[in-house]
């Protein structure tokens, strides 16, 4: 069965706390894990396909976060980039009452869960102005538990 897991980012909280942000995705600075909520199931079982997908917290919405990899040890089966495009609605600029849809392309990571127990996974996350210039590269080590 398929488990999404969503990891949900203050990019600008972590961006304040690292004085210096790395701008190289080669040389990316730890990201404390208090500026992540992980939100998911309960019921992940052996066998179920874990959808990874991380979002950014942002008021203004400045700012962009892409999931860039994602890095398992423990009972997960190696992360693979998935790709699909999907259809959002959005407003009709002739007529702003009517929505119209758009294809746009999605992006989530999958990786199996092989057995229960303790897992780290290892994000890497990149920060990007809406011109796509970077404000910072970052790595996120999570400890997740996954019960028999």
């Amino acid at each position: 069965m398929d488990r999404h897991i969503s990891f949900i980012i203050d990019t600008q909280g972590a961006l304040d706390a690292t004085a210096a942000a790395s701008t190289s995705p080669d040389q990316p600075s730890p990201m404390d894990p208090v500026h992540c909520f992980v939100l998911g199931c309960d019921a992940v079982e052996t066998g179920d396909t874990l959808i990874l997908r991380a979002t950014g917290l942002g008021f203004r919405g400045e700012d962009a976060l892409v999931l860039l990899a994602v890095g398992v040890s423990g009972g997960l089966s190696p992360p693979q980039l998935q790709v699909r495009e999907v259809k959002v609605p959005a407003p009709d600029f002739n007529e702003p009452l009517q929505l119209t849809l758009q294809t746009v392309s999605d992006h989530a990571w999958t990786c199996q869960l092989n057995q229960s127990g303790a897992c780290t996974l290892t994000l890497s996350l990149g920060v990007v102005a809406r011109d796509c210039t970077p404000r910072g590269f970052f790595t996120l080590t999570l400890q997740l538990q996954f019960a028999a």
